[in-house]
């Protein structure tokens, strides 16, 4: 396998960036079912993960996985401390590329 190719059923490092502000109510909702979550169809792509931290800038450390931590930009204020939320996005609204 070559490292820039990922293939089906291999683990390989990607970069995912979330190019919308984190805000409750649009793009984040409160998730009762505490658990990691990472589901896709042709159009939209939903995360469940844990709040783990928020900077005073509002920049969002959020955990989706055991071993994986994305950042997204937050407004001050929406988003609370140590919650599990559950993301909905548009496949427009993010990218995924390999690192």
């Amino acid at each position: 396998m070559s490292e820039s190719t990922p293939e089906l059923n291999y683990i390989f490092d990607v970069e995912f960036n979330i190019n919308l502000p984190l805000v409750k109510g649009k793009l984040a909702f409160h998730n009762n079912d505490n658990r990691f979550l990472f589901m896709s169809n042709d159009s939209d792509v939903s995360l469940s993960g844990f709040v783990d931290s928020i900077d005073e800038d509002g920049m969002v450390s959020f955990r989706i996985g055991d071993d994986c931590l994305i950042m997204i930009e937050s407004t001050v204020g929406h988003v609370s401390l140590n919650v599990w939320l559950r993301l909905n996005l548009n496949k427009v609204d993010f990218e995924i590329y390999p690192a």
